[in-house]
């Protein structure tokens, strides 16, 4: 996983729930989000509600990927759902 492209998609699913919450929908409606797995070419979207988006992101090392989408030598898999993994990143971003 690379730390750059996963946090970009993550920001991108983070704007996608909160133009959901703007425009009053429903908090456990589903939605499409955006795999962050960081993997070149990679747009795949799988269903969610932002109840469960939010919950899954209770931790900044944590990102939100399509089944098989993890990478073992960086991630270690927490949850899995039908539409969606939960992963935990291993290595920390390089600081700034």
């Amino acid at each position: 996983m690379t730390f750059d492209r996963n946090t970009l998609f993550r920001e991108v699913n983070e704007r996608i729930g909160d133009v959901g919450c703007d425009a009053l929908f429903d908090i456990g409606e589903l939605r499409e989000f955006l795999c962050e797995c960081g993997r070149d070419g990679c747009r795949e979207l799988f269903p969610m509600s932002y109840a469960a988006y939010r919950e899954a992101h209770r931790s900044r090392d944590t990102f939100l990927v399509a089944p098989g989408h993890d990478d073992p030598a960086h991630d270690r898999v927490t949850e899995q759902f039908e539409s969606y993994w939960v992963v935990e990143a291993l290595s920390k971003p390089p600081s700034p």
